[in-house]
């Protein structure tokens, strides 16, 4: 579905088009703007970063940028952190080091259903067909749910999941407190990831990610670092946004936020929703009966003033700012509830 959306400006949980029609925003711009979209706070410290050191810096030595990665290592519990520009290119990176510890283009599974980025490597990760089968000399790539459905993989699961020689989880789009915990995987116990792939909601918007190395990784990591430049990884205006978001994480309870919202959010979900739902924390999904009506779900929404993740499936994703208020998220919940009715 193409959208014919025109931002004009944006603030928080909201969107104004350029025919001056507000929005509520249940999609976070893609999962990115987890603190609200113009957060003052981010804004404040990305131009500060622009007046003294500008836009880019490639691989010169900068303290902001060591402050940085010194924090996402202490916020994440990974021993070594690398900065990149996009998901895409974070996945590719872990994909490297993988490749660098020993595994082979046949080594590397992703689980079905699953989405890792539009670049060759994770197109080309070869998925098996009894997929909760995994041998030590596997290399697996898991998202923290499933992205389409918001579908959270069983103990079961996890159980077999933890016999892959090397663990890359991917939490572009559910870290940052987007399912109530820092990350997603943190729901699974005892599950400890090699690798942690993240983006999205580390900057806010503002384009950056990482990957996050323990063990050997992180020991490949640190010996071929200069094999990992990246033209625009870790730039001044990057990491000072980063900086900013961990800034307001802490200082404005962004993580109690997202638990008490999250279970708001769930509860008029099952109040006006008809049809079946899952996800944990500010992370949905409603599972239509076909694309078709997922689609027109969507675009009925969209023209009542609430916009929604349109997953070219059978569902419907929702994913609202940690900080929305909770006034305009029951609005938007029992919007999407009428539509549905009307709908189905």
């Amino acid at each position: 579905m193409n959208s014919t959306l025109r931002w004009l400006t944006a603030y928080n949980a909201s969107i104004v088009d350029d025919q001056m029609r507000e929005y509520i925003d249940f999609t976070s711009g893609i999962f990115a703007a987890n603190i609200g979209h113009n957060n003052p706070a981010v804004l404040d410290a990305v131009t500060g970063a622009l007046q003294h050191f500008g836009p880019h810096c490639y691989t010169y030595g900068l303290a902001l940028r060591d402050r940085y990665v010194e924090r996402l290592k202490e916020w994440t519990g990974f021993e070594a952190v690398h900065l990149f520009t996009t998901g895409s290119e974070a996945v590719e990176a872990a994909m490297r080091i993988a490749s660098l510890m020993g595994f082979g283009p046949d080594d590397f599974f992703a689980l079905p259903g699953t989405f890792h980025g539009k670049t060759w490597g994770p197109r080309e990760i070869a998925v098996r067909t009894d997929f909760w089968d995994f041998y030590e000399a596997d290399c697996l790539l898991m998202e923290g749910y499933r992205g389409w459905d918001a579908n959270f993989w069983t103990d079961d699961q996890i159980d077999s999941v933890k016999q892959a020689g090397v663990l890359i989880v991917d939490e572009v789009q559910s870290g940052f407190g987007r399912t109530g915990k820092r990350f997603a995987y943190k729901h699974y116990d005892d599950l400890h990831p090699d690798m942690m792939v993240i983006g999205k909601g580390m900057g806010n918007g503002f384009p950056v990610s990482a990957i996050c190395c323990n063990g050997k990784a992180a020991e490949t990591l640190e010996s071929w670092r200069d094999e990992f430049s990246s033209t625009h990884g870790g730039n001044p205006v990057a990491c000072a946004a980063g900086l900013a978001v961990l800034d307001y994480f802490e200082k404005e309870g962004v993580m109690r936020q997202a638990e008490e919202k999250g279970h708001i959010l769930h509860e008029w979900l099952e109040v006006v929703c008809p049809l079946v739902h899952q996800g944990m924390g500010m992370v949905a999904a409603v599972l239509a009966e076909t694309t078709e009506q997922a689609t027109m779900i969507v675009e009925r929404c969209r023209d009542r003033g609430l916009l929604l993740v349109h997953t070219n499936k059978a569902s419907v994703k929702l994913g609202p700012p940690l900080t929305i208020p909770v006034e305009q998220l029951v609005r938007g919940v029992k919007l999407l509830g009428e539509v549905i009715r009307e709908v189905t």
